[in-house]
């Protein structure tokens, strides 16, 4: 592999790493929605595709959609491709309906039927648990925590849901839990080291290589070692057989006959 191949190859690992592909679930919370919208806009590396319930449509101001610039899918071929796709999944608004519906697998909407399904084919998923969450301190002001048993129901939903795999976590949380998804301020930087340590070495090696001088008979078998090199110097008498020669010509080595 040649320099460039070689940085080419490092790169798509790195452009992988840093531009990660979403797929957002949101149903009509509004529990701290606000904050969990600054949070996903502040993720310039991320691709967006959302996925909106219809109460959705109807609570969460548009602008906060318009700002996330996601691709919205309403087709239910696209919403597949998508959850087959994406690095992982996000669901920053989460109502007690939807919660129950997923704890129970019921699949009678189109949002239901996507997290099911990107449950089932288990994937990342990281639930903002606010909108329902009988300790957050919302819900108690507001009075929707003064019932136990129903606040264990909410909570035996939330262990159930976990025993899929799923992750809930505070809308506080949600930044810290998508940076080490994607470990950007972690990786990046190691990944972009070893780039420039691999291309030193190897151009170190190319240089060496370089300007190296045969003789006698030379074959194919005495060129492929010589993978990094493109300039082979050949001395006075030697012969190089058909297959060095058709080689030579395919990896555009310079040959420079010497007197």
């Amino acid at each position: 592999m040649d320099i460039e191949e070689l940085i080419k190859a490092i790169t798509i690992q790195v452009l992988s790493m840093v531009n990660k592909k979403v797929l957002i679930f949101i149903s009509g919370g509004v529990v701290n929605i606000e904050e969990e919208f600054d949070v996903l806009n502040g993720f310039n590396n991320l691709k967006y595709s959302l996925v909106l319930s219809d109460s959705a449509k109807e609570v969460i101001p548009k602008q906060f959609i318009e700002d996330l610039n996601a691709d919205l899918i309403i087709d239910k071929k696209l919403l597949s491709k998508k959850i087959n796709e994406v690095d992982f999944v996000l669901i920053p608004v989460m109502t007690r309906n939807i919660l129950a519906k997923t704890a129970l697998g019921i699949r009678d909407t189109f949002i239901t039927t996507g997290i099911s399904d990107s449950i089932m084919k288990n994937k990342k998923i990281i639930v903002v648990k606010d909108s329902f969450d009988p300790d957050n301190p919302v819900n108690i002001s507001l009075g929707y925590s003064q019932n136990i048993s129903y606040n264990e129901m909410i909570k035996n939903h939330i262990k159930t849901i976990e025993g899929f795999g799923v992750t809930f976590i505070n809308a506080s949380e949600l930044k810290k839990a998508i940076d080490e998804l994607i470990r950007i301020e972690d990786k990046v930087p190691e990944q972009i080291a070893s780039i420039k340590k691999v291309i030193n070495k190897t151009q170190h090696i190319t240089k060496e290589m370089d300007g190296i001088t045969l003789k006698g008979i030379i074959t194919k078998t005495d060129l492929l070692p010589l993978g990094g090199c493109r300039n082979i110097n050949v001395e006075k008498g030697a012969v190089i057989t058909p297959l060095a020669k058709d080689y030579i010509d395919s990896e555009n080595i310079e040959i420079v006959y010497l007197d």
